[in-house]
């Protein structure tokens, strides 16, 4: 499940009135700071709530048994895209190379069966019915914490990123 939030910051008058007495380029120069600035402070409440948990008691013969999982944690991250019609979003989630499956704790699973050939354990089993997972929403609950906190500061970056930005051009 991919949630989008399209932010609009009201009462932004002089602002930008600033901004569009930019050029196109200097004006998304001036935007990536104060977008990139509200993506970082989710991305650290994202590392708060994402959930730990041990290795399953079925690893009985793995050095992993009964640790704590803390893979979400450490793999959350922030990417920035500007697109050719001049949008620019900050993309925060796990980086998938390293937790693949932080979109499924996040949005949770059906009961499925994973076609084998798995091992679970020392034994090697096909077709392993999975009871499904429930929804943990920590990535929607760390923009829902900080929703008003990125709102100011998103104002506050984006007024210092225009007066920078114009006084260098």
């Amino acid at each position: 499940m991919v949630d989008r939030v399209t932010m609009t910051v009201l009462g932004l008058k002089p602002l930008q009135a600033k901004l569009v007495r930019l050029r196109p380029a200097l004006q998304r120069k001036a935007i990536r700071p104060a977008v990139q600035a509200g993506g970082t402070l989710m991305a650290k409440e994202a590392r708060k709530l994402a959930p730990t948990g041990t290795s399953p008691a079925i690893w009985k013969n793995g050095k992993n048994k009964g640790q704590v999982r803390k893979r979400l944690k450490r793999t959350v991250a922030t990417r920035m895209k500007t697109y050719g019609n001049g949008n620019i979003t900050c993309v925060v989630g796990s980086r998938s190379r390293e937790a693949p499956h932080g979109h499924l704790v996040e949005g949770g699973t059906k009961p499925h069966i994973i076609p084998g050939p798995v091992k679970l354990g020392s034994r090697i089993r096909f077709n392993v019915h999975h009871p499904g997972a429930k929804p943990r929403r920590w990535l929607s609950n760390a923009l829902k914490n900080t929703v008003g906190q990125q709102t100011s500061l998103f104002t506050s970056k984006l007024a210092a990123s225009i007066e920078k930005v114009a006084k260098s051009a």
